[in-house]
């Protein structure tokens, strides 16, 4: 009798195990499945739309360029960025935080690519030093291409571009590439280098840079390209950019934009608070944990198996 009740639960436990299997059997092809439309989707966040790339602007427009347009998409969107021979060639975006569009398109919606972001301090580019942001995306999506500058060829014979904002469009031309600590307050402390201090970034940059310019000599106007490093989660890939401003737009070069510089303390909170959205969107950009369901999945099958061994032994 004791043996038949045994035989039946060993069969009741073999077809559970066997059950058991199958799901994760199909757990795991449903978790491969995801994956890829996971990896396809964060890809295509970085695209853009027909509604703003047809306000794109081109070099062909003369150097006229309004924002009038873009703004009625998004009142957020201050200009457009444009380097040569390269992706990079977005929408800026601004809000009253650097953290908002971190993984919000120019429309507002969720995108894990994020947007090109201009420091909420800057005055659009009307100061000495400007900040834009930008994550590090897989196939030279975003400001991925900032990496590209480390290449001795590349940087060599490229660099040139343009920045449209509301006060005119710029002249932009990389003089150095460099990887510096996301916690370098010499370059994120954006207060203490927006008052004339160009001098000391560019001394500093040409300190630690992997590729400079060898004419670089006094620039009126800073950009600074940010994003991050691939190797190196606590480090940025930096490209340090001129600008030249060589057609005026809407706005009046002095005082158009209102927007005071803030004080050395809240400059050192605002670069912090840059530091850890850049730091974490590896991580937002990937909010599904694929690795840890995968290797859950899979170590419930090797249970599963083990299991099935032994009562297959008790048989």
């Amino acid at each position: 009798m004791l043996k038949k009740i045994l035989s039946q639960v060993i069969s009741v436990i073999d077809v559970a195990i066997t059950i058991i299997a199958s799901l994760v059997f199909l757990g795991v092809i449903a978790l491969g499945g995801f994956a890829l439309y996971d990896a396809v989707s964060v890809v295509d966040s970085a695209n853009l739309g027909d509604d703003v790339l047809r306000l794109r602007p081109s070099r062909d427009d003369g150097g006229d360029f309004s924002l009038k347009d873009l703004k009625q998409i998004n009142g957020d969107i201050v200009g457009w960025i444009k380097v040569d021979n390269t992706n990079i060639d977005y929408p800026i975006l601004q809000s009253t935080d650097n953290s908002e569009y971190l993984n919000l398109d120019y429309k507002k919606e969720y995108a894990a690519a994020g947007s090109i972001i201009l420091d909420y301090r800057n005055r659009s580019f009307l100061d000495d030093y400007s900040i834009l942001y930008g994550h590090h995306m897989s196939k030279n999506r975003m400001f991925s291409d900032v990496a590209r500058f480390e290449d001795a060829d590349f940087f060599e014979n490229n660099g040139e571009g343009r920045v449209y904002a509301e006060e005119g469009v710029y002249r932009l031309k990389i003089l150095a590439y460099a990887e510096v600590s996301a916690f370098d307050l010499k370059v994120y402390g954006l207060s203490a280098l927006a008052k004339g201090e160009n001098d000391a970034i560019v001394q500093y940059f040409q300190s630690k840079a992997k590729r400079v310019r060898s004419d670089i000599g006094a620039v009126d106007k800073i950009v600074i390209l940010s994003t991050c490093d691939d190797s190196v989660k606590a480090n940025r890939d930096v490209a340090l950019g001129a600008l030249e401003l060589i057609s005026d737009g809407e706005a009046e070069i002095d005082g158009a934009i209102d927007k005071d510089i803030e004080s050395e303390s809240d400059g050192d909170s605002a670069s912090n608070q840059v530091v850890e959205a850049e730091s974490s969107h590896e991580k937002e950009a990937r909010a599904f944990p694929v690795k840890k369901v995968a290797l859950t999945i899979m170590f419930i099958g090797v249970v599963g198996i083990f299991i099935k061994l032994v009562v297959d032994k008790l048989r």
